[in-house]
C-alpha cells in the first residue's frame, strides 16, 4: 500500500533523524525523498528549501539521488505515479541555495513521476556549464511524467547563457508521455542571453502542454524541437494564455519572443489566448499536418507566421477558425519559403484590423500556396462584443454567426462548446445566454469578459492535523465551461 511521507523546516519540526510522518517528519526534501518506494507520495511543508533537488541519470549526467518509478497502473491517473507535491494550501519555495548548479530541480530518465503545486525560484545561483543552458526545472529523459500547479520562475542573475523555465522530453519517437498543465511560468530573463529563454523547450513525442499562464519570458513561450530535431509528433497545446514575451510596456527584452514554435508533425494547437509578442504561432520546419484551431491572436507583431525552410516543408497544415486582430503586420503570413508546402488550407478564420486595416495583410500568400476560404476578412467588422478590452466573442448580429463552412477536424469552439453543422466564422460561437463570472484582480488576460477560475491540487485526504486555510495559487488558469442551454 502506498505510502505519505512528509518534509518540514527545522523550525517546524523537521529533523532528519525522524521517520518522516506528519508529526516528525524530515528536514530536507533529498531526506524525504530517500523513504520513497514506488507509487508513494511526498508532501512538503511550508517554508523555503534552499537546496537544489537533483535526481537521476540521462545522457551522461549522473545524479546519486533517485526518485522511484511509479507503478504506472491507470496512467495518466495521478495514482501511476511516486508524487512530490507542495502540501494542500502551503506555499513551498524551492530554490538552490548556495550551491551552483544549472537546475533547481532535475529528474532526469524517470518514469511514472509527478511533481506538483511547488514554487521554483531560479536565477539566484542556476548558471550553466558544459554548455547546458541553466534550467529551472530539468525533466530530460523522463517519461510518462506529470507536472503541475507549479508556479517557475528564472530570473537575471547576469552570468549564465539562458534561463529556460522547464526543459523536458527526449530525442524525436521517444514516447514521452509529458503533461505539463496548470502552471504558471514567467519571468525567465538573462541579459548575458538575451534570446535563449523558452518557458516550455520540448522535444519527443506525445507532450501536452494545457492550461499553462506564460508571460515575461525573453525569447518563447511553447518551443517544440528544433533544428536536426523535426521528427516530434503527437504534441497538444491547448487552452495556455502567452503574453509579453519580447516587450514589457514597450521596452524591448529579446529579438524573439515566438509564443508558440513548433517544429515536426502532427500537432494539435487549440484554443490559446497569445497577445503582445513577436509571432503568436510560427509553424517551422517538418510541422507536417498541423491543427492550429480555435486560437485568439491579438496585439503581436505577427499573428500567426508558416515559414518553413524549403528542405523541411509543413505539408497538410490546417489553419481554421483562429481569430486574428490588430496584429500590427500580418494576421495570417504564408510566407514563400513555403514553395515546397502542399495542402495548406485557411479557412472559418477571422482576420480583422490588422496591419492597419490593410486588406492584403490579413491573410497574406504572396505566392498563393494556401486553399483559403469562408474566412471573415477586413474590412467586415466581426462585431466583437469589446475588442478593446480584449473579448472576441460575437455580437448578435455579427456577420461571423452561421458563416462558417463545416469542418470535421473542428467539433468545438475556444471554450469548449459544440460547433453547429453551420459554424461561426473565428474562435468563437454565438452565446445566446453567455456566463458572466466575476473578476478576480488578478493577472488580467486582456480583460475577458469572462475570466478563467483558478486552479488547484484536488483536496488532499483528511490528515489528523489542522491545515492552514487554503488560498489559491496566482496565475493558474482553467477555460470555463460553455453554458447550460
Amino acid at each position: 500500500m502506498a505510502t505519505t511521507y512528509y518534509v518540514a523546516p527545522a523550525a517546524s519540526g523537521g529533523n532528519n533523524a525522524n521517520p518522516g510522518t506528519i508529526s516528525q517528519p524530515k528536514e530536507t526534501i533529498a531526506a524525504g525523498i530517500a523513504l520513497l518506494a514506488p507509487g508513494d507520495t511526498l508532501r512538503i511543508r511550508a517554508g523555503t528549501y534552499a537546496a537544489p533537488v537533483l535526481t537521476g541519470r540521462h545522457k551522461g549526467v549522473v545524479h546519486p539521488l533517485t526518485i522511484p518509478n511509479g507503478p504506472g497502473v491507470g496512467w495518466p491517473d495521478p495514482a501511476s505515479c511516486t508524487s512530490i507535491e507542495g502540501y494542500p494550501g502551503e506555499t513551498v519555495i524551492c530554490t538552490t541555495g548556495a550551491v551552483d548548479t544549472p537546475n533547481v530541480i532535475a529528474v532526469l530518465g524517470g518514469n511514472y513521476i509527478r511533481l506538483a503545486t511547488l514554487t521554483v525560484v531560479g536565477g539566484d545561483k542556476v548558471f550553466s556549464s558544459s554548455g547546458n543552458a541553466a534550467t529551472a526545472v530539468n525533466l530530460n529523459g523522463s517519461t510518462h511524467f506529470i507536472f503541475e500547479y507549479c508556479d517557475v520562475s528564472n530570473p537575471e542573475n547576469g552570468r549564465d547563457s539562458g534561463h529556460h523555465g522547464v526543459m523536458g522530453g527526449d530525442d524525436p519517437g521517444t514516447d514521452c508521455q509529458l503533461i505539463l498543465r496548470h502552471n504558471h511560468v514567467h519571468d525567465c530573463v538573462s541579459a548575458a542571453y538575451p534570446n535563449g529563454e523558452n518557458a516550455f523547450y520540448l522535444g519527443g513525442n506525445n507532450i501536452t502542454v494545457e492550461n499553462n499562464h506564460i508571460h515575461h519570458i525573453r525569447r518563447g513561450g511553447i518551443r517544440v524541437g528544433g533544428e536536426g530535431y523535426e521528427g516530434e509528433t503527437g504534441i497538444v497545446i491547448r487552452g495556455n494564455d502567452i503574453h509579453d514575451l519580447y516587450h514589457d510596456n514597450g521596452v524591448t527584452l529579446g529579438t524573439y519572443g515566438t509564443a508558440i514554435l513548433i517544429y515536426g508533425g502532427g500537432h494539435t494547437v487549440d484554443a490559446n489566448r497569445v497577445y503582445r509578442t513577436l509571432y503568436g504561432i510560427q509553424i517551422y520546419n517538418g510541422a507536417v499536418d498541423p491543427l492550429i484551431a480555435n486560437n485568439v491572436l491579438h496585439d503581436n507583431l505577427v499573428g500567426l507566421a508558416m515559414e518553413p525552410s524549403a528542405a523541411n516543408p509543413a505539408n497538410s497544415a490546417r489553419v481554421y477558425h483562429n481569430t486574428c486582430y490588430h496584429n500590427v503586420n500580418y494576421g495570417i503570413w504564408v510566407h514563400t519559403s513555403m514553395l515546397n508546402t502542399t495542402g495548406i488550407f485557411i479557412q472559418n478564420n477571422i482576420a480583422y484590423d490588422n496591419y492597419s486595416g490593410s486588406e492584403a495583410w490579413q491573410i497574406y500568400d504572396p505566392g498563393a500556396l494556401a486553399t483559403i476560404g469562408s474566412n471573415l476578412l477586413h474590412p467586415i467588422d466581426p462585431l466583437f462584443m469589446d475588442s478593446g478590452a480584449g473579448d472576441f466573442h460575437l455580437q448578435a448580429t455579427s456577420p461571423a454567426i452561421g458563416a462558417g463552412m463545416p469542418l470535421a477536424d473542428v467539433t468545438s469552439d475556444f471554450d469548449g462548446m459544440a460547433r453547429p453543422a453551420a459554424p461561426a466564422i473565428g474562435a468563437y460561437e454565438f452565446e445566446t445566454a453567455p456566463v458572466v463570472e466575476p473578476i478576480l484582480g488578478l493577472i488580467p488576460l486582456f480583460g475577458r469578459r469572462n475570466p478563467t477560475t483558478l486552479l488547484r491540487s484536488p483536496e488532499p485526504e483528511p490528515e489528523p492535523v489542522v491545515a492552514t486555510p487554503k488560498t489559491p495559487m496566482k496565475g493558474m488558469y482553467v477555460r470555463r465551461k460553455p453554458p447550460v442551454r
